[in-house]
């Protein structure tokens, strides 16, 4: 899994999204951060990190990414899975104003009950 190629997957993904669309107006440009010298250069570098998931093996990949549009800028979090045919882990976009969340994908997971406590009155 190349982390530009995640990086494009998401970027499609954020630009479909009718909220993320209506929030930050069209056209959507997607962008990574600067490569690291004094001027601000094509920011084509995509903060990513790779890695094998401790509980199933899977290989995955995490970036992260910004987003500008007419009305505002956001970050972008990703992260994909080579299990289940490279399905979003997660993809979230938040909004650098004011830490909204305007997209928040993530692959259905079953959830455990845990009991509910009970509390108990000091007499």
């Amino acid at each position: 899994m190349n982390p530009y190629s995640v990086f494009n997957r998401a970027l499609d993904d954020v630009k479909a999204d009718l909220h993320v669309s209506s929030k930050f107006g069209e056209p959507i440009k997607g962008f990574g951060k600067d490569g690291g010298d004094r001027r601000e250069g094509r920011r084509r570098y995509i903060d990513h990190y790779e890695f094998d998931h401790p509980k199933d093996g899977s290989k995955r990949v995490r970036i992260r990414f910004n987003i500008e549009g007419p009305h505002g800028r956001a970050l972008v979090f990703a992260e994909v899975s080579n299990k289940g045919s490279d399905k979003w882990v997660y993809l979230m976009v938040q909004d650098v104003r004011d830490g909204s969340v305007s997209l928040a994908l993530t692959r259905t997971r079953t959830r455990t009950t845990t009991p509910s406590r009970t509390r108990t009155q000091a007499t």
